[in-house]
């Protein structure tokens, strides 16, 4: 800190002279202006030199009067009559001279950062110990005098000190920090009162509020600034106003419907219509993963609605303006910043190189799914853990809540008042069956299943193999997959996990687990991690990022069961034996009959279970709690089944 030689400090404190006497170079103004803030540095390092020889001679040489020095306890004496500690202050010190001889090494680590950072090929640190006579060294001369002026005369230093003891500012620097600290703990109360709840509504609106500040801002700043570049020409078609208003009139009924159902397929309606515009710009593989997704997501929906109320609440009118003032602002700055930055350039050099060499170099025709397995393949790993984690996390929060509490009756969940605007027609019809049961609703999906679940377990191996030369891979193939989970999940007439309990953690580790293998085997046979290898074998192109796709595969089978085995579990736990008794409008069901949410939950840690543990996280059942498979076995049905017409529910396997 003294910048004393030969220590790096003194080299440091060079390099700053230099810097600000080079940061006046010009006129005659500028020059004077570089002198006076070497000068003025100067002065500041005169005032380093004395609080460093303070700290050394206060510690170690000047010590107490010695009146007062038996007078100390033996702690306090130490630094002044154990040489011990001296040397051990020294050494680091010391051991520090010869790095200051070795500024070449550093110059070599410091010369290409620094071209970096001001964009000149050129740019040298310059470290080195000695750059010959000049201002700086005499400015250094100086404040090394000036120190050793200081440490020659005692009464000096005390002098100095005393100064220094004296010229005191008004505030000290424990007092600011108090101030900052009080500062933020009001700030910090007055944020928890804000957002200090467990709802999610206070927390999405500060983060779209501040989205909404930082984009219309820079909106407004680009508007007010230079004119933006022209937009590409023939990007809109009169398909895209078409999509454009059906989607607008798809959100607006999400937003005024009050029934969560019709919000459901309204907000469907949005993502089919997404997908077809997606695929008028010609993107096969984007529009099979939404399609897909889409699909997959709106079954999750409609199996979480079951858990709530079947509309939603009326607010105040006050309220409702807000909020539909609030949701113009955020949209206005979104779209406001998807039409300033959106089609105004053409193909970048990033894009041109993958068209041009990403068939040359992975072998594979479908350019999406080589740069997502091979190019950003580590990318592509990190989202595949994300996704994973998300399947673990539904777990982990499911099995953190209490049987009593994560699957309530349904006579305790609370209703919004409302009239039936449909009647019944009486007991023994099948339209009443058909409303109070569910097993004859399923009985022709079944039958399908039979059908296209074999059918869609093909396309999926098939769009699976054909993803590195034609639009598919492991993602779409994986969705195409979950889609017969939907299947065999919504044609089951009792409410039952698909598969063994664990298989879902099974193959979402699994899947991260081969995908990871694989980079490893890239490290292997490549050198880089992830590095695909190639080969031809029996006139067909193999690569070893077809292993990496099937791991994407089970991670994303995995999750789909997870989300469909624990959100779906439905109030129908709650079943009786007997026929279901349907009064004001809403299924009353008391006797439990198979597993719900909580004990599924379990099942997928522990395994078989006869009910739910009433434990929370981090707790495992004793050997008693687990018990042997329950006899629950799928319905048989075939082709000539009447059950539907005759009103008779089907026997269960082994009845």
């Amino acid at each position: 800190m003294a910048g004393v030689p030969p220590l790096l400090g003194f080299a440091s404190k060079e390099m700053i002279f230099t810097g600000l006497l080079e940061a006046g170079a010009g006129d005659a103004a500028a020059t004077a202006g570089g002198w006076l803030l070497m000068l003025a540095a100067a002065g500041a390092s005169v005032l380093t030199v004395v609080y460093c020889v303070r700290i050394v001679f206060g510690a170690f040489i000047d010590g107490p009067r010695p009146g007062d020095q038996a007078q100390l306890p033996p702690a306090d004496r130490l630094g002044h009559e154990d040489p011990v500690m001296v040397v051990c202050a020294a050494a680091p010190i010391l051991a520090s001279v010869p790095l200051a001889f070795l500024l070449d090494p550093f110059a070599a680590i410091a010369d290409p950062a620094l071209a970096a950072v001001m964009g000149e090929p050129e740019a040298h640190a310059h470290l080195a110990l000695f750059h010959g006579l000049n201002a700086e060294l005499a400015a250094s001369a100086v404040l090394l005098a000036v120190g050793a002026v200081l440490c020659a005369s005692r009464r000096l230093r005390t002098a100095v000190f005393a100064f220094f003891a004296r010229a005191q500012f008004p505030v000290s620097g424990a007092q600011v920090l108090g101030g900052v600290a009080k500062g933020l703990a009001v700030a910090g109360r007055a944020m928890d009162r804000a957002l200090g709840t467990e709802r999610s509504a206070p927390h999405v609106a500060a983060n779209l509020s501040l989205l909404t500040a930082v984009m219309g801002g820079g909106i407004l700043a680009i508007l007010a600034g230079p004119s933006l570049p022209p937009a590409v020409q023939g990007l809109s078609r009169p398909i895209d106003g078409v999509l454009l208003a059906l989607i607008a009139f798809a959100v607006l009924a999400v937003c005024l419907s009050r029934s969560r159902l019709t919000a459901v397929v309204a907000l469907s309606a949005v993502g089919i219509l997404a997908t077809v515009q997606i695929m008028a710009l010609g993107a096969p593989d984007v529009t099979l993963t939404q399609l897909l997704v889409e699909a997959m997501t709106i079954i999750v929906f409609m199996l979480v609605l079951q858990k709530l109320p079947r509309t939603f609440w009326r607010y105040p009118k006050a309220g409702q303006v807000r909020r539909a003032v609030f949701a113009l602002a955020v949209g206005a700055a979104m779209g406001g910043t998807v039409w300033a930055v959106s089609g105004r350039r053409g193909r970048s050099d990033l894009a041109m190189y993958y068209l041009d060499h990403a068939p040359q170099i992975s072998g594979g025709k479908n350019i999406v799914n080589t740069i997502l397995v091979e190019f950003r393949a580590l990318d592509t790993l990190g989202e595949l853990s994300v996704l994973g984690m998300a399947g673990i996390a539904i777990v982990a929060v499911m099995s953190s809540v209490r049987d009593r509490y994560i699957d309530p009756p349904a006579s305790q969940v609370r209703e919004v008042p409302h009239r039936p605007w449909l009647g019944l027609r009486p007991p023994g019809t099948s339209a009443y069956r058909a409303v109070t049961q569910s097993w004859p609703n399923v009985v022709a999906l079944q039958l399908m299943v039979r059908v296209v679940g074999p059918l869609l377990a093909i396309v999926s191996a098939v769009v699976f193999w054909r993803g590195h030369n034609e639009p598919g891979g492991g993602f779409i193939a994986a969705l195409i997959g979950s889609a017969i989970v939907g299947l065999l999940y919504m044609s089951t007439s009792k409410d039952r996990p698909i598969g063994p309990p664990r298989a879902p953690l099974y193959l979402i580790g699994g899947g991260i687990g081969l995908a990871v293998l694989t980079g490893l085997l890239g490290l292997v046979l490549t050198g880089s991690f992830l590095g695909p290898k190639h080969a031809e074998f029996l006139h067909q192109h193999w690569t070893t990022s077809m292993i990496f796709d099937a791991g994407v595969y089970m991670a994303v089978l995995g999750l789909i069961l997870v989300s469909f085995n624990l959100l779906g579990t439905s109030d129908s736990a709650f079943t009786p034996a007997g026929d279901d008794v349907l009064q004001d409008g809403r299924m009353q069901r008391d006797v439990p009959s198979i597993p719900r949410t909580r004990e599924r939950t379990d099942e997928m840690l522990y395994g078989e279970l006869p009910g739910p543990l009433d434990l929370t996280r981090g707790q495992r059942p004793g050997r008693e709690g687990l018990a042997a498979r329950a006899e629950h076995e799928p319905t048989r049905l075939s082709m000539t089944s009447r059950h539907t017409s005759r009103g008779e529910q089907p026997k269960e396997r082994g009845e």
